[in-house]
């Protein structure tokens, strides 16, 4: 398990500060977003982020700064990951939270590099949760953590969109370069030894498997609609099938696959 805030003293330098073109842009961004999001009858998450002005300030950082989502159901987890980011230099934690609709209103208002969610919340399914973010425009990278990380889990990354997933007792110093990975755009997943899952191949049905094997490859959901000629909504609907099967499936232990960080196929 990771550890909480390091005993020694931060430093007392300045407070660094964003471009003012940086953010304005930002701000303007975050508006469109709000309202993108919220829509004639925007839920009660998104009213209390605008009510409370939780996205001002979220620029008084430096620009060059990872911006990271921290969803962990567990008080003591989450408050340790706060603290390892917080005493980081190059990262800043936008928020940190334990439930799934409050992950969404904060990613719909804030400005992410990078979401670190727990592969269970609670009773909800941090995959699941993991899928919605990886399609918001623009999406932060998903990195997942759980106790254990697997083929299955590596196969759910790759359905739900995540780009990397990280074992609960892995170093500090493995979270933290995934981390960075991820917010460089880089997947890391070991997406090939999923492919080759007997447990995987075992459990999904032949027209899903082509599904998996064309998004294992680097295509995307665009990609398969046009592919397949299916809807796509119906691709989503298909998708959201597997994941949920492949999420049970991960909820199994089984050996670490070795994670391999590479640029990201557009």
């Amino acid at each position: 398990m990771w550890i909480s805030r390091s005993q020694s003293p931060a430093s007392d330098g300045c407070s660094p500060r964003a471009e003012p073109e940086r953010a304005a842009g930002v701000a303007v961004r975050t508006t469109q977003r709000l309202a993108a999001s919220a829509g004639p009858h925007r839920s009660r998450a998104v009213s209390a982020l605008l009510d409370e002005h939780l996205w001002l300030g979220v620029d008084e950082v430096e620009p060059s700064a990872v911006r990271v989502l921290v969803v962990q159901s567990n008080v003591a987890t989450r408050d340790a990951l706060r603290g390892l980011l917080d005493d980081q230099q190059d990262f800043v934690v936008v928020d940190a939270v334990g439930a799934p609709a409050r992950a969404m209103a904060i990613a719909g208002a804030r400005w992410l590099d990078v979401a670190l969610v727990d592969r269970r919340l609670g009773s909800a399914s941090g995959l699941l949760l993991s899928s919605r973010l990886a399609r918001m425009r623009p999406a932060p990278g998903v990195l997942v953590c759980s106790a254990f990380v697997g083929s299955a889990l590596v196969a759910a990354c790759v359905v739900a969109g995540a780009r990397a997933a990280v074992v609960k007792t892995a170093p500090v110093a493995e979270l933290l370069s995934v981390l960075r990975s991820v917010a460089a755009g880089e997947l890391c997943l070991p997406v090939a030894d999923a492919a080759r899952s007997t447990r995987v191949r075992a459990l999904l049905e032949p027209s899903e498997l082509w599904l998996f094997d064309m998004m294992a490859a680097g295509q995307t959901r665009a990609d398969l609609a046009r592919e397949t000629g299916l809807s796509p909504a119906h691709i989503e609907s298909r998708l959201g099938a597997m994941l949920r099967k492949l999420d049970r499936l991960a909820a199994q232990p089984e050996g670490k696959p070795n994670a391999r960080c590479a640029p990201r196929a557009h």
